[in-house]
């Protein structure tokens, strides 16, 4: 899939009418549906392309001197939850963070209205948007407008901010915690199979969460150190994903997610950190409709049995023999 840039205008507007008069469910009404696509003139457009055809776009409009607004986005429906929505939003990020942009907004349908708004909604909330105001009859009564924001530069959104450390030398530090961009994510596996040079294993894992992350199979959460990925973990919500292997107590994709692949650099280890984004990816699983969440622990490694236990996982699930190794899991009620 390949994601590219529009210029013209003439090909923003024939490339916004054929998805969105596709969309009728989303896009019914023919007054607002012009009004999208006349929109398109002269703002930053993106397009997925399924070889050469046009699958999905969106474009972007500024709200404010330090605001773009995510105007309007639609993909083809036989190519929804294949990644496509979360490519084109990285790239009109990260077009909006170099224009100079602070914050992002996006306007939708208020959560519980209609199934196929939900499923928006939860979309803008995993992609690291948090609600800011519903504007009750800022469309019409049945369909109040929530609006939801997100800081580009990582201080809100998804992300939270630690404020500044100090090394020795007396250079600040800044730490974040949020959810993986595609850039980090990139990065922290660069990094992984750089530190595990000529084991397969993690090339293939790579690939593996990455895809999970664009899927929405997953998500990825960042322990960054001046914007330098160091440290992460992943929320398994499928079934499906390898780590999980069918195994639904582990994970249902409904209202059990799997807590996976804690690790943060070893310079910065037992500094609270990795603490720090469990409690931010439960919050997230809370929020995405989680009730329980799972991890497991190698049965010899006592002193993270021990660290889990203290953070609350001590329901014992399941216990399994894992590539020679006995490793327990351990749940916790969100």
């Amino acid at each position: 899939m390949l994601i590219r840039q529009i210029d013209s205008d003439a090909e923003k507007g024939k490339i916004a009418r054929t998805i969105l008069e596709s969309l009728p469910d989303w896009f019914g009404i023919p007054q607002a549906r012009e009004e999208y696509i006349a929109g398109s003139r002269g703002k930053p457009f993106f397009c997925a392309y399924d070889d050469e055809k046009p699958v999905g776009f969106l474009y972007l409009k500024e709200t404010g001197r330090h605001t773009a607004e995510l105007a309007v986005m639609g993909v083809l429906r036989e190519y929804h939850r294949q990644g496509i929505g979360r490519k084109l939003f990285e790239e009109a990020k990260e077009k909006a963070r170099q224009t100079g942009y602070s914050f992002l907004q996006v306007k939708t349908v208020q959560m519980g209205r209609y199934d196929i708004y939900d499923d928006t909604n939860r979309f803008y909330l995993s992609s690291g948007f948090q609600e800011l105001e519903v504007f009750p009859m800022l469309w019409d009564e049945a369909n109040p407008c929530q609006i939801y924001i997100m800081a580009i530069d990582g201080c809100k959104g998804g992300k939270a901010k630690m404020g500044k450390w100090f090394s020795l030398e007396g250079h600040s530090m800044e730490w974040t915690y949020g959810i993986a961009s595609l850039p980090g994510l990139e990065r922290i596996w660069e990094k992984n199979i750089e530190n595990n040079k000529g084991d397969e294993d993690w090339v293939r894992w790579r690939k593996e969460y990455i895809d999970y992350h664009m899927s929405d199979k997953s998500k990825s959460f960042l322990v960054s150190l001046d914007g330098e990925p160091v440290g992460e973990g992943t929320l398994l919500f499928e079934p499906e994903c390898r780590a999980i292997d069918g195994r639904t107590l582990l994970a249902d994709g409904q209202t059990t997610a799997n807590i996976n692949a804690l690790r943060i650099e070893k310079a910065y280890e037992g500094q609270g950190h990795i603490s720090r984004l469990v409690k931010l990816m439960e919050k997230y699983a809370a929020e995405a409709g989680c009730r329980r969440l799972t991890i497991g622990v190698e049965a010899h490694m006592t002193r993270n049995l021990g660290i889990y236990l203290h953070w609350g996982y001590d329901e014992f699930v399941m216990s399994e023999v894992e590539d020679g190794t006995l490793v327990l899991y351990l749940s916790k009620n969100l």
